[in-house]
């Protein structure tokens, strides 16, 4: 079901398209058909709201969302507040003692820690880019009322929990990932245990976006597009985790 609207000056056309992808329904489908129905029919409305010239001119202005913007704002100082605690807790008073297997040699920043490394470096880069592409949505009033006021053509009920998850699944992660980058380069004996939270929190988050956006016809992906954002992470996660759990020059570098 679909419904593509035109117009063509003081003209509005609404145009609604049904189709059905079976020529019957099973009697165990019957519930859900009359359901699916029914959701449909909810659907079959619209609403006309009225601007004179001077309300539209002030609609279009760009104003910033105040609310939002502060709600960001208190997150991101209290996940940095937290962040900086912990870093500065998570020092160990003397460094863990080597094991015998374990080579003094192997102490240090290389082999495959320097590919992780380079991952930790450039991870930062795209929460900012998630932050940058969520600006436009989130703190311009208008762009966010279009989506999130009921008298709005475009609003949908999970527009705004959505949007909102993404931003502050966005901070806190951006901060989380720069805390590890922290970790990593002071060599905390903490921080293979973040990395493997950080790894597992970021698959379950957006498995969780994933779920939200899903609830959005205007905004939802295709199998293959969800799958496609979701691989990387999983495959990262099953490869890295069990690597700093079990690698030897992990265990040789970071004992602060």
């Amino acid at each position: 079901m679909r419904d593509e609207p035109t117009s063509r000056g003081s003209f509005l056309r609404l145009n609604y398209v049904f189709e059905s992808r079976k020529d019957r329904v099973e009697v165990s489908e019957i519930q859900k058909f009359n359901e699916a129905i029914e959701t449909t029919k909810d659907s079959l409305g619209y609403t006309l709201t009225y601007q004179t010239p001077e309300q539209f001119q002030k609609s279009q202005r760009r104003s910033l969302n105040w609310s939002v913007a502060a709600a960001a704002l208190c997150f991101f100082g209290t996940a940095s507040y937290i962040a900086y605690r912990y870093f500065r807790d998570s020092r160990l008073a003397e460094p863990v003692p080597l094991s015998a297997e374990t080579p003094t040699k192997l102490n240090g920043i290389g082999g495959w820690l320097i590919l992780l490394a380079i991952g930790q470096i450039l991870r930062p880069f795209g929460f900012i880019k998630m932050g940058v592409d969520l600006w436009p949505q989130m703190f311009n009033t208008s762009s966010w009322r279009a989506l999130t006021d009921p008298i709005e053509a475009s609003y949908h009920p999970w527009w705004a929990p959505a949007l909102l998850y993404e931003l502050f699944f966005m901070i806190m992660f951006l901060v989380f990932s720069v805390l590890l980058i922290a970790l990593f380069f002071r060599k905390r004996a903490m921080w293979p245990r973040c990395f493997a939270l950080f790894a597992i929190a970021n698959l379950l988050g957006i498995i969780l976006d994933v779920y939200l956006v899903h609830h959005i016809p205007a905004a939802r992906l295709s199998i293959g597009a969800s799958l496609g954002g979701l691989l990387p992470s999983a495959i990262s996660a099953a490869v890295w985790i069990p690597y700093v759990y079990r690698s030897k020059r992990v265990r040789a570098t970071f004992r602060n």
